[in-house]
């Protein structure tokens, strides 16, 4: 009886640590899920994304005025056409970094958008880069100037695929996280029955052994009295 006993408190006392065990590990991978630094990337992202789109915008109305003011004979405002170019072209090495290209959920159409691009800093560099090889005339800025309307959807589109790929992340994370919060409470519940069963065991020991110890006692005292 005494081994059978012990090694039911044992059975009890290894569901014990396991189901601490489990707990620590969902608490570990709620804090893994809930990891600030990731959202912040995302959200950086598409900030970047529309902020590059927003800056297309600005680009081609600059790009107007000016193929405008050159098909009036008059001269073009070169440094609002700089500046503008420069800030679009500083929006656009975001999309080649690592967490983009994970972020964005369609690499085809994400690469055909990356390539338009390059074409165009490419081409647009000629006149407008770091050391110009070339004057603006009117049929570069013209041809340019169609090149940019060609990035505009393409540029949307893909914004609106990493919005809604990012959306679609947070969803699942939210819902692992709430599942884990159920897994969580299960393994709570079964923590304190397991606890309450350890306990009830201990105390029905102690108590048998308290008993034990009385009619020993009693065995030592009628044997000394018979004695």
């Amino acid at each position: 009886v005494p081994y059978r006993r012990g090694r039911l408190l044992g059975i009890i006392g290894a569901i014990l640590l396991s189901a601490l065990a489990a707990v620590a590990y969902v608490q570990w991978r709620q804090y893994q899920l809930l990891s600030v630094a990731v959202q912040d990337q995302d959200d950086y992202l598409l900030v970047g994304l529309t902020s590059a789109e927003i800056e297309l915008l600005r680009l081609q109305g600059e790009w107007n005025r000016a193929v405008s003011r050159q098909a009036a004979g008059k001269p073009i405002d070169r440094d609002a056409l700089q500046l503008r170019y420069d800030l679009f072209v500083s929006r656009v090495g975001l999309l080649a970094t690592p967490h983009s290209v994970r972020v964005i959920n369609n690499p085809p159409e994400s690469d055909k958008t990356v390539r338009q691009l390059d074409d165009f800093v490419a081409r647009a560099d000629l006149y407008l880069g770091a050391k110009p090889r070339a004057s603006l005339a009117a049929d570069s800025l013209q041809a340019l100037l169609l090149d940019l309307e060609m990035l505009g959807p393409s540029l949307r589109a893909l914004a609106l695929d990493a919005s809604h790929h990012v959306a679609n992340k947070a969803a699942n994370r939210n819902a692992t996280v709430r599942e884990h919060n159920r897994v969580s409470l299960l393994l709570t519940v079964l923590l304190s029955v397991t606890t309450l069963g350890f306990a009830l065991a201990m105390m029905r020991q102690l108590r048998e052994l308290d008993e034990r110890r009385v009619a020993l006692e009693q065995l030592t005292a009628s044997l000394r009295e018979a004695r």
